[in-house]
């Protein structure tokens, strides 16, 4: 049974990302990795990236926390997680 390579991503879905950011950059001492203006705004932790979306940028996801897998075979992936009782709401390819 294939597992994911690695935790690629784990970004929280927020009203307000901008005004976050500071929490996350004061309080947690995270380094900016990459802005898109109050769109995106991720940062490096270890081998991953931490990034707070907004409603629009995270869509289809709309609230929560997403993580986002790096796997080799999506589709063995995907049948999985539907008899498992799951849902893929959406891919996008991040290269």
């Amino acid at each position: 049974m294939q597992s994911p390579k690695r935790l690629q991503n784990v970004f929280v879905v927020a009203e307000r990302p901008a005004e976050l950011h500071s929490f996350y950059e004061s309080a947690l001492g995270l380094q900016l990795k990459f802005r898109d203006k109050d769109r995106w705004i991720q940062y490096g932790v270890g081998n991953t990236s931490v990034a707070l979306a907004s409603r629009e940028e995270a869509q289809p996801a709309t609230s929560g926390v997403v993580m986002v897998f790096e796997v080799e075979d999506f589709a063995a992936i995907a049948q999985r997680v539907a008899a498992s009782g799951g849902q893929v709401l959406g891919t996008r390819d991040m290269g």
